[in-house]
């Protein structure tokens, strides 16, 4: 797969959000950020995992031909997106990737063999029908932003 053409897609995506984002009345005049990666990426989850003409929908706005095609972009975005560069004085950028799902439902081996794979992601189960036992996701989300800042540490460390 040619590497290029679906960078200028998704380009053309993070553009049309942005655009959307800007134009809603209660983000103007305010300082937005947000990573056009990172909703890519939870949109190509969610097309991965659904079905129907929602898929066909999400496929369309992604500008994707499959998800085997979003999965193959995911990986090579995410992997050179991602990538170490501190040892030839570039950047090192992390970004957290989970997925919640409640506890009493499963999802099926191939999609959790997809997202391990192809999109780098963590799997968590979480109640989130007794709002007391939230603790759990909690928990995760901690556990991540503190790998990052670690990360952030470790590379702002002079060698």
């Amino acid at each position: 797969m040619d590497f290029y053409q679906p960078v200028g897609y998704q380009t053309d995506v993070s553009l049309n959000m942005t655009a959307h984002l800007f134009t809603k009345p209660e983000f103007q005049n305010q300082n937005i950020v947000f990573s056009p990666l990172s909703l890519f990426t939870v949109l190509s989850i969610i097309a991965v995992g659904s079905e129907g003409p929602a898929k066909q929908q999400l496929l369309s706005f992604l500008q994707a031909n499959s998800t085997d095609h979003l999965n193959s972009f995911s990986s090579q975005l995410i992997s050179s997106t991602l990538s170490d560069a501190s040892r030839f004085g570039g950047p090192r950028l992390s970004f957290v990737n989970g997925l919640w799902v409640e506890r009493s439902l499963s999802l099926q081996p191939s999609f959790k063999k997809t997202l391990t794979t192809y999109y780098k992601a963590n799997l968590a189960s979480a109640d989130f029908l007794t709002k007391y036992r939230t603790i759990d996701s909690a928990k995760f989300e901690l556990k991540a932003n503190y790998k990052l800042h670690r990360a952030s540490k470790e590379s702002s460390l002079p060698n």
